[in-house]
């Protein structure tokens, strides 16, 4: 969906106390688009529902009433916080006082382990509170990720899970966890009217003969990923275009409109001949898979990116880096070899990772040129990501998804409501 900026909707003081009412916490960009298909689904299940939210504009256009946004500040990493303390301090007291005004039947926090694992905590600690659903959990690993699920399962009552993996290992701990596919494939099916066939998978996919080489440029979605990494992938082009003997178009793709003056401003110092730049506001879902589709590669930071052009079949070179102290920080907690969705959800390295010290232009260069060199690999990791759309087909996650809220949140129903189920109880009051 288009991104705008969001105007935020007061609570009203004369919400409908008998139909459903669901709360969302998303602190990112990657929860709002997916917050927004999971409340335009339950709105569809149950019309008379009332979906607030601590979101964006993708979930104010699904029919969400945005009470509080934070997506613009959202950062990854422990050394982000402490320059913007009292902000976060603020937006956390805040997220639980409207919980409590709104009075919701269900609570759904949507990733943003960061922010969403302290508002669980805190509504723990309340003797009467609505179920609460994490919904794209976060992240386990199959080796040694036990403790971690251990206490995540204990802070929330159900869990959503988007890898069958993870769900397995919640399942150790609780008896609500669920796996029922991933909803970007359910988006990119509704959209696209099926899976349809990518560009690059067609006819004349080698490089010899192509007018131009089309590559999609991903630095991510946060100020700090577009300091981090633009530079070092604009000089990795530089190394391309010297070397490459097929003319290239190369994409530049911003995720917010916020954005664009400091990608310019990265981007006018380049003497790239072929570039352009695109804003995902630009373009609503159908054209945006359109564009992803014609891409024959991708330079894409590791998150929702890569499994939306791993869907696609869309090769690609992945690639993060993160501060030292963040490292330092979190270095016991990183128990995974692969970190691209592709590669951890296919358990197999599909796609080249170049994480920290691996993420120079020369680097990424070598990648590029390799693919382009050599179509057979293209193709090789066009037919990988193939499998992809097998473990994805026909499932209907967002679906399954919105029905279980809709029978917790009808569960909750005050005596006389309309309930899904025969049974019924009193909403919870927080507090």
């Amino acid at each position: 969906m288009p991104h705008q900026a969001p105007i935020l909707t007061p609570v009203r003081e004369n919400r409908p106390h008998r139909s459903e009412r669901v709360f969302f916490v998303a602190g990112e960009m990657s929860g709002d688009g997916l917050g927004a298909d999971l409340v335009q689904e339950l709105l569809r299940l149950a019309p008379g529902m009332t979906a607030y939210a601590i979101g964006g504009p993708e979930m104010q256009q699904a029919g969400a009433e945005v009470v509080d946004n934070i997506i613009a500040e959202a950062c990854i990493g422990f050394s982000h916080v402490p320059r913007r303390i009292l902000y976060w301090c603020r937006r956390f007291v805040s997220t639980i006082g409207h919980v409590k005004r709104c009075e919701p039947h269900v609570v759904v926090l949507i990733a943003c382990p960061g922010f969403n694992l302290p508002v669980a905590r805190a509504l723990a600690r309340f003797n009467a509170r609505p179920p609460v659903v994490y919904y794209c959990p976060p992240e386990v690993c199959e080796h040694g990720g036990e403790p971690r699920a251990r206490k995540v399962a204990a802070l929330v009552d159900h869990l959503i899970c988007h890898m069958e993996h993870e769900k397995d290992l919640f399942a150790k701990f609780t008896d609500h966890a669920y796996y029922f596919g991933h909803p970007l494939a359910q988006r990119i099916e509704a959209v696209r009217g099926g899976w349809g066939t990518s560009v690059v998978t067609g006819p004349g996919n080698s490089t010899t003969g192509l007018e131009s080489f089309r590559i999609g440029v991903f630095p991510g979605s946060r100020k700090y990923e577009i300091r981090t990494h633009l530079p070092v992938l604009v000089q990795a082009a530089r190394l391309v275009e010297r070397k490459s003997k097929t003319p290239i178009e190369w994409n530049v793709v911003l995720a917010r409109d916020e954005l664009l003056a400091l990608a310019e401003s990265v981007l006018c110092r380049s003497d790239l001949k072929h570039f352009t730049v695109t804003r995902r506001s630009e373009m609503k879902d159908d054209a945006w898979y359109r564009f992803l589709s014609r891409l024959n590669l991708a330079l894409a930071k590791m998150g929702m990116i890569t499994l939306e052009l791993g869907l696609l079949q869309v090769p690609m070179v992945t690639f993060y880096r993160i501060r030292r102290l963040d490292l330092f920080i979190y270095r016991k907690q990183i128990l995974t070899s692969r970190f691209s969705l592709p590669n951890i959800i296919l358990r197999q390295d599909v796609v080249p990772e170049l994480v920290q010290q691996d993420l120079t232009p020369q680097r990424i260069a070598r990648d590029v040129l390799d693919l382009m060199v050599h179509p057979q690999r293209l193709e090789a990791m066009i037919t990988s990501l193939g499998e992809l759309r097998k473990q994805f087909e026909g499932r209907t996650p967002v679906t399954e998804s919105a029905q279980l809220i809709v029978r917790l949140a009808r569960e909750c129903l005050p005596e006389g409501a309309v309930a899904a189920s025969g049974t019924s109880r009193p909403a919870a009051r927080i507090g």
